[in-house]
């Protein structure tokens, strides 16, 4: 088996002294926490780490690279799987388990009772997936006064017209005392 070898590789240089913020090219998030990476003995390396990091998020990449999706030789549905090696002057470095690395993995395919799955590489290049842990769904608290739904130019032309356009019960009051003139697209709750 190939495994993994047919999958491009992506490198990221980080800080581990940072905390740092890493979206893929198939738009994988990781919120990776300073002092993350440690040596073989267990301690934070300083300074840069280099992070090699493999996708395969779709079916026909999955097939592509070789990739299997069993755990113990049962068959598993994947949604996709992802390869991270860390690494500091060409040595390989672990994860910190206290601290972990937060990943978002955006799937077309989310169904219940899917979990996490941790690759084992066999002798014979093939990947196990064993320890499976059940995936977290977490929403992030976004304070309301924050979020802008308005459309595009409409504070520049509030401000063009000397308006303050700081103001924020001002202008969303504004917005709004429009909406019946667009009641094919809004819809009230009661």
């Amino acid at each position: 088996a190939d495994a993994d070898r047919y999958l491009p590789s992506q490198s990221f240089s980080l800080d581990n002294r940072k905390d740092t913020l890493i979206q893929t090219e198939d738009g994988i998030l990781f919120a990776v926490p300073a002092n993350c990476f440690l040596d073989k003995n267990g301690k934070p390396v300083s300074g840069n780490v280099d992070l090699n990091i493999k996708e395969a998020l779709k079916p026909e990449e999955i097939i592509k690279a070789g990739l299997e999706t069993r755990s113990d030789g049962k068959l598993l549905e994947s949604a996709g799987m992802f390869y991270l090696n860390p690494t500091k002057d060409g040595e390989n470095l672990k994860i910190d388990p206290a601290k972990g690395i937060y990943t978002e993995v955006p799937s077309e395919k989310n169904k219940p009772g899917m979990q996490l799955y941790e690759g084992q590489r066999m002798p014979d290049g093939s990947i196990n997936w064993k320890n499976p842990l059940p995936l977290e769904k977490s929403l992030t608290p976004v304070d309301i006064f924050s979020l802008n739904f308005y459309p595009p130019l409409y504070l520049d032309s509030l401000q063009k017209m000397g308006y303050n356009i700081k103001d924020k019960k001002f202008t969303d009051s504004l917005y709004y005392s429009f909406a019946s003139y667009f009641s094919n697209s809004l819809h009230s709750v009661r």
